[in-house]
């Protein structure tokens, strides 16, 4: 069963660049990371589904646009 829940922090790629991000929930924007594996590696690592980094990406980008 899918979590319904999400987690304190996720990996994403950067929109423009591509690069392995990390954002954390109820913050603003996204941290660099120096990884050398996908985000879907990275958040597997820690449990984290793909919807749910897809719903924190979500977040961050809808409270980046509309700042």
């Amino acid at each position: 069963m899918a979590k319904s829940y999400l987690p304190d922090y996720c990996y994403v790629n950067h929109p423009l660049t591509g690069e392995v991000v990390k954002i954390e929930k109820g913050k603003r924007g996204y941290y660099e990371t120096d990884c050398h594996v996908s985000a879907q590696e990275m958040n597997a690592a820690i449990d984290v589904s793909p919807q749910q980094a897809e719903a924190m990406f979500q977040a961050v980008y809808m409270n980046l646009s509309h700042s």
